[in-house]
C-alpha cells in the first residue's frame, strides 16, 4: 500500500473517531437534558450539537468511503503495471531461450565435425597470431676513411728506416698510419688490426721522396696477405713505373 493513501486513510479514521466521540457526547447530553425538568434552551443545545455531529459523522463517512475507492483504484492500477512488466520480462526470457536454441542448432549443423575429423567444442576458432610488424633495418654507414697526413708518414718512413738498420732486433714491423678507407673489397675493412694499403699508396703518391720505397715500405710485404695479391701489386708497381 502506498504511503500516501495509508496516511489518508489514517487521517480519515482518526476524524471518524472524533465525530463519533463527539456524536456520543453529544447523545449523552441529550439524555442527561431530557431527565432534568425546567431545561428547554439546553435540551435545543444539546439537539444541535447531536445534529451536529451526526452531520459530521455522515460527512466523514463519504470521504472515508471516497478515500477507499480510490484506494482500490490505485492498488488495481499498480496490479496492472506489475502484470504488464511481469509480461514483458516473460518475453525478454522467452526471447533468450529462442537465441540459445538457435545458437546450438547453428552449432550442431555447422560445428559437428572440423577439417581434421573430430568433433568440434562449439566454439569459433582462436584467432591467428598477429604478424610481427617488419622492423625497419638501419644499415651501417661505411665509415669516412680519414686523410693520412704527411708528418705521420714520414714518421712511419723513419721508424722503418731505422727498424732495418737492426734487423736483428727486429721482432714487428711498425704499424702503417692508416684507416680503413671504406671499400668493401678492403681487408681493413674484414680484419682486425689489417693496415690499409689502399691508403698507404695514395700516401706514397703523394710524396715525391717517398716513391723510390713504395715497393720496400708497402705494407703487403709486412702484412699477412696471399701472396698472389702480393705479386699482382708488384707487377701493377712495375707496370706504371714507381
Amino acid at each position: 500500500m502506498p504511503a500516501t493513501f495509508k496516511k489518508l486513510v489514517d487521517d480519515v479514521e482518526n476524524r471518524l473517531r472524533h465525530a463519533t466521540s463527539d456524536a456520543n457526547k453529544a447523545e449523552d447530553a441529550l439524555a442527561t437534558a431530557l431527565t432534568t425538568a425546567g431545561a428547554p434552551q439546553y435540551c435545543r443545545t444539546t439537539a444541535a450539537a447531536f445534529a451536529d455531529a451526526e452531520q459530521r459523522i455522515r460527512t466523514t463517512e463519504s470521504e472515508v468511503t471516497a478515500a477507499l475507492s480510490r484506494l482500490y483504484a490505485s492498488l488495481a492500477s499498480l496490479r496492472d503495471r506489475e502484470a504488464l512488466r511481469e509480461a514483458d520480462r516473460e518475453k525478454a526470457r522467452e526471447r533468450a531461450r529462442h537465441r540459445r536454441r538457435s545458437k546450438q542448432r547453428y552449432r550442431s549443423h555447422t560445428g559437428s565435425r572440423d577439417n581434421t575429423g573430430t568433433r568440434s567444442s562449439g566454439r569459433s576458432p582462436p584467432p591467428p597470431p598477429p604478424k610481427p610488424k617488419a622492423k625497419t633495418r638501419q644499415h651501417p654507414q661505411a665509415p669516412k676513411p680519414r686523410v693520412i697526413s704527411p708528418e705521420s708518414i714520414q714518421q712511419w718512413h723513419e721508424a722503418c728506416t731505422l727498424a732495418f738498420k737492426d734487423k736483428p732486433l727486429l721482432r714487428a714491423f711498425p704499424q702503417p698510419p692508416s684507416e680503413p678507407c671504406g671499400d668493401a673489397r678492403c681487408r681493413a675493412e674484414r680484419r682486425v688490426l689489417e693496415a690499409c694499403y689502399c691508403n698507404i699508396r695514395k700516401a706514397f703518391k703523394g710524396r715525391a721522396d717517398l716513391r723510390g720505397d713504395r715497393v720496400n715500405f708497402h705494407p703487403d710485404r709486412f702484412m699477412r696477405v696471399p701472396g698472389d695479391v702480393r705479386e699482382r701489386e708488384v707487377d701493377e708497381e712495375g707496370k706504371n713505373g714507381l
